[in-house]
């Protein structure tokens, strides 16, 4: 079973800063984090290849080289391969250009039979983007999700938690899950990824590896800013 894990490198908190001229939350790289929702999937996803040890792990991220050395990190954690989607085109993008450009480099990555994200990052809190991938993919979503109750090689069977309490449904592969957060903490990777983590390397890829059309990896706000209305009166 292959499994893609889209993880976000965020501000911390207590030490986010906005530009209000480019109307964009400032990342500097010693004020940045994983995405809480983020580390909450990467502990779900753990717990699954506990019981299915051959489970192959691909996780990818968007953003600055800042989030390479949060890639390598994340590495010690059993996970097989990193790729990171940087290019300048990608800066700013609102959560419909970021759909558009994950699923560009999630096309690239391969097959998969599963794609886990978090409900949300913490910078944005708009929870659209797992939604706008799959609905770019082509597959069905679960949000919400609490726990994963059962797996086999067709479907997956997941608790999400609603308005009136959990549901438990069934999703067939392929399919994108994301993830609330839960009671359970990420765990400290053990020596023995940390050595592992050190042989391997993050794939880093730009607009052009994954064909990726500059006027949908940009927000509409910044494409709006580059071409100014022009309004004539009748």
């Amino acid at each position: 079973m292959n499994i893609l894990i889209c993880v976000k490198q965020v501000p911390c908190v207590e030490k986010m800063k906005y530009d209000e001229l480019t109307q964009t939350v400032l990342r500097q790289k010693d004020d940045l984090m994983l995405n809480p929702f983020d580390a909450s999937t990467i502990e779900q996803a753990l717990t699954l290849k506990q019981k299915y040890p051959s489970v192959h792990f691909t996780i990818m991220s968007m953003g600055t080289m800042h989030a390479k050395a949060m890639l390598k990190e994340l590495l010690a954690y059993d996970i097989d391969r990193a790729v990171l989607l940087s290019d300048p085109v990608f800066a700013g993008s609102d959560t419909l250009a970021t759909g558009y450009v994950l699923s560009k480099g999630i096309r690239c990555a391969g097959d998969y039979d599963l794609i886990f994200c978090g409900k949300q990052s913490t910078d944005g809190d708009t929870g659209q983007v797992g939604p706008s991938l799959a609905q770019k993919l082509g597959i069905p979503h679960l949000t919400n999700v609490i726990e994963i109750e059962e797996n086999t090689e067709q479907y997956m069977v997941c608790s999400r938690k609603t308005h009136f309490g959990c549901d438990r449904i069934r999703v067939q592969y392929p399919a994108l899950i994301s993830f609330d957060k839960n009671n359970q903490m990420l765990r400290s990777p053990t020596l023995r990824g940390i050595l592992q983590a050190q042989q391997k390397q993050v794939e880093v890829w730009g607009a052009d590896d994954i064909a990726a059309q500059r006027e949908k990896s940009v927000s509409y706000t910044h494409l709006r800013a580059q071409r100014p209305i022009s309004i004539s009166y009748a």
